[in-house]
């Protein structure tokens, strides 16, 4: 490493004048190299108008068809002769070759079955074989922003180096965990052609931490994308509580910088509660790498979770949700109870009440940032058994939703930004980039 060498010759100010020099560096060289690669999308959005005659080709890569934040754009796409949207399923390589094919079998028989015709897999090449789509696609659409986490083919930085529109949009809506951080500074961000924000105050942030983005006119504010699927769905009339329990993954020992998952501690009673409330009807919904990561940290055996599925799954008022429709369940649903950071403002947008498990309250300080914080302020928090039964008991089978009144308040003035139309605002958003003449 230069900076070992220079410590051997250099007095200490002028060593960290080089760190200095050298960082800078390094910012500067990459700010050239996303100039100049966003200097290749102004040059491909032109070669785009020029064929504006025929539909806009477009591709959704989804790793996880449970984390599929474009859905709803993908289904107006599919009304609107402009486009011709295709949804691949690609691979999450970071979690072993079993989880991958797992999840690619599953994320594939469960789009396909939904969308018929419309889902192909990453790997469809003769020898299994993951496939170069770069130049088979307009604009790409992803779901995932890490690019450890899949093949380099379907990465921000491969794409936008051929000259690809690559769009994102955050799958956690109203991002309020210590992830944002991470989010920001994702250096890869920089080649995004369209990076969809939520409200004016992401808009901000990101000007700040993205300057590409804000010098190329990248970010576009047009509300959370994700919820629009929630005013698709139709009310019920239910005469049963519906709870559901949707434990996150980020369980403590787990690999990712978040660390708010307790399911470890509550796994035994989450598992009680069915049959210790029999006229309650449950909604199980873990996330997708919840069992995954019990397994690999050593908190469960792969039997473990196997008995412990059947047992949950042994009780009549249970339903066991994997796939990626959950906006009905939040919709008919009177609570949740849950210690995931995507679904504290999606769940807010439904009015109903939530439960929010916390370790301790150093968790509130260290995993949420100041938006975050300020969205649990309207949650009942349950640091115990005995505080997640009594939310059961009190807020939802007597009704004493005391929070209610100042949580709707909140919604209304922080979370409803463009609130169900944020899909219709993305496409027009790029008819009038794609389908106008204007130079780029």
């Amino acid at each position: 490493m230069l900076i070992d060498k220079l410590k051997l010759a250099l007095p200490n100010w002028l060593l960290n004048f080089a760190r200095w020099s050298l960082a800078h560096l390094s910012k500067l060289h990459f700010f050239v190299k996303a100039s100049f690669v966003q200097t290749l999308l102004n040059a491909r959005i032109r070669k785009i108008r020029r064929n504006s005659n025929r539909p806009i080709n477009v591709a959704f890569l989804v790793v996880y068809d449970m984390v599929f934040q474009f859905k709803h754009v993908f289904e107006l796409m599919k009304k609107d002769a402009s486009f011709v949207p295709q949804i691949i399923i690609i691979p999450d390589v970071s979690r072993g070759q079993t989880n991958m094919k797992n999840q690619m079998d599953h994320s594939f028989i469960a789009l396909n079955k939904k969308y018929p015709g419309d889902v192909i897999r990453a790997d469809s090449s003769a020898d299994g074989t993951f496939v170069d789509l770069s130049n088979k696609y307009d604009i790409f659409f992803l779901m995932n922003p890490y690019s450890a986490m899949t093949h380099r083919f379907y990465t921000f930085a491969y794409l936008a180096r051929k000259g690809q529109l690559i769009v994102y949009t955050h799958y956690a809506v109203g991002e309020g965990t210590a992830n944002s951080k991470h989010f920001d500074q994702l250096k890869e961000m920089q080649y995004l052609w369209r990076f969809y924000l939520e409200r004016p105050s992401e808009y901000i942030r990101f000007k700040k931490s993205q300057p590409i983005l804000s010098l190329f006119h990248r970010l576009s504010v047009v509300g959370a994308v994700k919820t629009d699927l929630l005013g698709c769905q139709k009310v019920q009339t239910r005469n049963r509580n519906r709870i559901i329990l949707a434990p996150h993954h980020s369980v403590p020992k787990n690999n990712t910088p978040l660390s708010i998952g307790n399911f470890n501690r509550y796994a035994s009673f989450f598992l009680n509660l069915p049959e210790r409330y029999p006229n309650i009807d449950w909604v199980f919904r873990p996330h997708p790498l919840l069992f995954w990561t019990m397994i690999n940290l050593g908190y469960w055996t792969a039997s473990d979770a196997e008995n412990y599925m059947k047992k949950m799954m042994s009780y009549s008022n249970v339903e066991y949700q994997t796939s990626s429709d959950y906006h009905e369940a939040f919709v008919n649903s009177d609570a949740l109870i849950q210690d995931s950071g995507s679904f504290i403002a999606e769940y807010h947008l439904t009015g109903h009440p939530q439960c929010y498990l916390l370790r301790d309250d150093k968790i509130l300080e260290t995993q949420f940032n100041t938006f975050g914080r300020k969205m649990l302020k309207h949650t009942y928090k349950a640091y115990s058994e005995n505080q997640i039964t009594h939310f059961i008991d009190t807020v939802v089978v007597k009704g004493q939703d005391n929070m209610k009144s100042s949580r709707m308040d909140f919604v209304e003035k922080e979370l409803k930004v463009n609130f169900l139309h944020a899909s219709e605002a993305i496409i027009t958003d790029i008819k009038n980039e794609l389908l106008n003449s204007h130079e780029a």
